[in-house]
């Protein structure tokens, strides 16, 4: 067993850098390492050796380590993540070994190996990294306000499409204002990729609703309109419309669209 730990390294030209570690115990069964530590950052790294310097400092305060007699037995592994590496993809994660320049070392460092971990390190770091993601973006939703934006999708037709959206605490409501192009319920999957693309998220940190007015349909007339949660499994999936009342805030927010 083990538990995932946050350090927030302060200062410097980092400001507030945010990271995820683990220290592992012994556990032959599971081929969990001993003395080791595996950890993961959540920012783009700019200095590598000196970010892992720091980090392997502050590590060795919290877990009450002598940082010069640790480096003997303990075993740093990084976690590489689509946050700190440009290069990997969205929930991907690699496992690497770091080996930190000691006093007097001369070789280049700090030297990485790949290696491979257990599913269960790496698939809690996963759901670790997802889960702060998503409050992250809550947060940061609740910070702002509100405001309607507008994007494309691309029509059964290979016409670039208009619709409308608002993002409001974990909820994302979309309406498309185009009657002559596909509906938003034939495109609703192309709608939430558009809308994840520009937003920087991933379709299940957000719930989804599809407001159907006039503009998007012809048969619907000035003032009527339906409001259904769309429930995805995937964006390759058969989607779920989901009847729901329309908040005031989103009535007020789309009161143009609704007519």
């Amino acid at each position: 067993m083990f538990e995932i730990k946050k350090v927030t390294l302060a200062g410097g030209k980092w400001g507030q850098f945010k990271t995820l570690y683990a220290k592992l115990e012994a556990d032959s069964a599971k081929g969990i390492y001993n003395s080791h530590i595996v950890f993961t950052f959540l920012q783009e790294i700019g200095d590598y050796e000196q970010m892992l310097l720091a980090f392997y400092r502050q590590v060795c305060v919290d877990e009450n380590l002598n940082p010069f007699e640790a480096m003997d037995w303990l075993h740093l592994y990084e976690l590489t993540n689509c946050l700190s590496h440009k290069k990997t993809q969205p929930g991907e994660m690699k496992a690497r070994r770091v080996e930190l320049m000691r006093p007097g070392q001369r070789i280049p460092a700090p030297v990485t190996t790949p290696v491979e971990l257990t599913q269960d390190v790496v698939e809690t770091f996963r759901q670790e990294i997802e889960r702060l993601k998503t409050q992250e973006l809550i947060m940061m939703r609740r910070e702002t306000v509100p405001q309607v934006k507008t994007a494309f999708f691309t029509s059964f037709t290979n016409q670039p499409a208009e619709f409308r959206y608002v993002i409001t605490n974990d909820c994302c409501t979309f309406t498309a204002v185009d009657a002559q192009t596909t509906s938003s319920i034939n495109a609703a999957e192309d709608i939430v990729e558009a809308i994840c693309a520009q937003e920087g998220c991933q379709f299940h940190q957000l719930r989804f609703f599809d407001l159907q007015t006039h503009l998007g349909y012809s048969s619907k007339q000035p003032g009527h309109f339906e409001y259904d949660e769309v429930e995805l499994e995937s964006l390759s999936g058969t989607p779920r419309w989901i009847k729901a009342n329309l908040p005031t805030e989103i009535r007020t927010l789309f009161a143009r669209e609704i007519g």
